[in-house]
């Protein structure tokens, strides 16, 4: 679905990393919007109705027209006539590939997934994964960090794919991170209030399990609950949303 995905952990041929990935390529197949033969692609082109998608497309779209409904309408997975669910799935996706390693029995990993990451457990010799949030502005620099065992680390903004996101965010956001349990939810939620803009999204204090890291675009960091930050300054070098 247009991005690089990546596990740290367990051994590349490890079964339960080798399902995983399995797993990923298989949403990739039913999901994909770039391309024409998944289940989404015929959807929009009229040649497969919703009711008769496999169950986990239908799933899919169901929650994601839930979270439309508690952002009241800042989430949509609908463009014009068309169904796009990129918003919430890729972090579906990750979800289940990391539900697939816990089942395993392996407790210490990270997924990442363009920049949205997934962790459990710590790195060797760490008691917890450090996620570096980017700076928009700057690649190599990072404005906050996120220490987390399991939970999940979702950013959204423009400045890596372009003006790709509906709304133009009501007060110059420049990026959104938020930080919680799952990362369908935070993907969801940092595209949602990246297309609205913070005066707009009173909603996310419905979200107690998530929490929200901004950048606007002259340079002010907020975190919820909408308090301002100090900006720190990061190391150069330091990548970001990458651990420690």
């Amino acid at each position: 679905m247009g991005t690089a995905v990546a596990i740290e952990g367990p051994e590349p041929d490890h079964p339960a990393a080798v399902e995983a990935m399995d797993h990923l390529r298989w949403v990739e197949g039913v999901f994909s919007t770039f391309r024409p033969d998944s289940q989404i692609s015929r959807i929009n082109d009229g040649s497969l109705d919703i009711g008769d998608a496999d169950e986990a497309v239908q799933d899919v779209l169901l929650r994601c027209e839930l979270v439309r409904h508690r952002t009241r309408g800042a989430f949509e997975h609908r463009v014009g006539d068309r169904t796009d669910p990129a918003g919430y799935v890729k972090g579906w996706a990750v979800d289940g590939a990391a539900d697939i390693l816990l089942r395993s029995g392996i407790r210490d990993f990270m997924i990442w997934a363009g920049g949205d990451i997934r962790t459990a457990g710590h790195p060797e010799g760490e008691e917890a994964w450090s996620i570096g949030v980017r700076d928009p502005r700057d690649p190599v620099r990072v404005i906050d960090a996120v220490e987390i065992n399991e939970g999940a680390v979702a950013t959204s903004g423009r400045y890596e794919r372009g003006d790709h996101i509906r709304g133009t965010g009501a007060d110059g956001l420049a990026s959104v991170s938020v930080v919680g349990p799952r990362l369908a939810i935070a993907d969801a939620l940092a595209t949602a209030v990246m297309a609205v803009g913070l005066e707009q999204a009173g909603w996310f204090v419905d979200f107690t399990e998530y929490r929200l890291i901004a950048m606007t675009n002259d340079r002010r960091l907020l975190r919820s609950p909408s308090e301002p930050a100090p900006h720190p300054m990061s190391p150069e070098g330091r990548p970001s949303n990458n651990p420690r």
